[in-house]
């Protein structure tokens, strides 16, 4: 434990001392480097190939490897997140109209996204432009480094909600004080809903549905994308409303919905998911 968290200090006070740039260009290399040579590496592969099974062998492993730069940049920015902020050198925003409404409308509302690109430039959006935000995360095994993490959220959104009965607890808690939620759903929950995921049953976290359903309020897609310059783009698409005539499976019918904004997503850009996750228990 305490060698992780030292481990870890030494590149976050690195990635300090260098800056964005520079530690993004350096992470990135060694983690695309170090990261194929790692067991998980071909279980990324494989689901990769099982999902876009017009990809060559060579083509998967190179988008693979862009996941594992990618993955090197966010911690690199994420160690300097309170020095990026939109209209700078490495982030900017498009749809910030549908954010604004948001904002502006006197409702709660929900924002959903996925491990896609850097996700935390949905909160360092929300920040800038004063739109008060929870956001729901799950904590770090060892506890020294989840308090760096935090510390480091903490700069970004107002309001840190864990995972489990208790965090739903404020959430809801947050939600009824007219702020809004930030949401990844990307990921498997055991107890969850079967979803269709490119084609393939996944268990998914119905938690969105819900809470769509309850408050009735608007529900914004946010898509980061990393572009070539290296530079982050934030993409607010319009709003979605949980339906008033919702059938019993409702909560399924709202998730598929969401989850063909996360295909579409992904599909354009493969390498920059994260694929390490097992998001269909296979």
């Amino acid at each position: 434990m305490m060698v992780a968290f030292c481990i870890t200090y030494i590149v976050y006070g690195l990635c300090r001392l260098f800056g964005v740039s520079a530690s993004r260009k350096a992470l990135a290399a060694f983690a695309g480097f170090v990261g194929g040579l790692t067991k998980i590496n071909k279980k990324a592969v494989s689901r990769l190939r099982q999902f876009f099974p017009n990809l060559s062998l060579s083509e998967s492993h190179a988008f693979i490897r862009q996941m594992w730069r990618n993955l090197g940049s966010v911690v690199a920015e994420y160690a300097n997140i309170d020095r990026i902020k939109v209209g700078g050198p490495y982030l900017e925003v498009e749809g910030l109209e549908h954010l604004l409404r948001l904002k502006d409308d006197d409702k709660p509302g929900l924002i959903f996204a996925g491990h896609i690109a850097n996700w935390e430039m949905v909160a360092v959006v929300c920040r800038d432009y004063g739109v008060k935000t929870s956001q729901v995360y799950r904590a770090a095994n060892n506890q020294y480094i989840n308090r760096l993490i935090r510390k480091l959220q903490l700069k970004i959104t107002e309001n840190l909600i864990p995972k489990g009965p208790a965090g739903g607890r404020k959430s809801l808690k947050s939600l009824n004080n007219g702020e809004h939620l930030i949401l990844l759903i990307d990921q498997k929950m055991n107890n969850g809903i079967s979803v269709p995921f490119f084609g393939k049953e996944a268990m998914t976290p119905p938690g969105l549905a819900r809470l769509a359903e309850k408050y009735m309020c608007p529900v914004l897609p946010a898509q980061v994308v990393r572009l070539e310059s290296g530079k982050l783009r934030v993409i607010f698409y319009p709003a979605i409303q949980y339906p008033v005539d919702a059938t019993e499976d409702g909560h399924r019918n709202f998730m598929i919905t969401v989850h063909s904004y996360l295909e579409q997503w992904i599909t354009q850009e493969p390498g920059q998911w994260l694929w390490l996750h097992n998001r269909w228990g296979s």
